[in-house]
């Protein structure tokens, strides 16, 4: 399942305009056709045999999504996975997962420093502030990156 998120946030603003112009002045007959072929040819042809149709079909939806964008607003045109939908859902109705700590994270070291534990939360007499976590469920931290969901740029 796919989630789109678009909402209202202001009245329409016939001053605002789209990133890039969203109509051509062009003869395009055939356009579901011509999808499909650079589609065929991209995964026929592409330097790598990784790529999928469905990576070509997410990257379609995003463009489009960015392409139709206001510059002022591009984070109104996002698409999320499932998961990240209902992280943010769940954020916005003050629903929460959590181990029960806050936090920082040294990339470099690839390490997590517990600043301070929840009292009550899974992790209250479990963890202490200073305790250093290098590895969750087995992979180690090192070399990763903090990582937001994704938006359209």
């Amino acid at each position: 399942m796919l989630t789109l998120v678009c909402q209202e946030v202001m009245a329409p603003n016939e001053g605002s305009k789209p990133l890039f112009g969203v109509t051509i002045d062009h003869d395009f007959p055939n356009p579901d056709e011509s999808f499909k072929e650079v589609m065929e040819l991209l995964l026929d042809n592409y330097y790598t045999t990784q790529l999928r149709d469905k990576d070509l079909y997410w990257a379609a939806i995003q463009g489009m999504l960015r392409h139709v964008s206001p510059p002022e607003h591009p984070e109104l045109a996002a698409i999320w996975t499932p998961g990240q939908y209902e992280q943010i859902l769940n954020s916005l109705k003050g629903v929460a997962t959590s181990i029960g700590i806050k936090s920082s994270f040294n990339s470099t070291e690839g390490s997590l420093t517990v600043t301070e534990v929840t009292q009550g939360s899974p992790s209250d007499g479990r963890l202490k502030p200073l305790y250093r976590i290098l590895r969750i469920d087995g992979k180690i931290l090192k070399g990763l990156s903090v990582k937001y969901p994704t938006r359209c740029t």
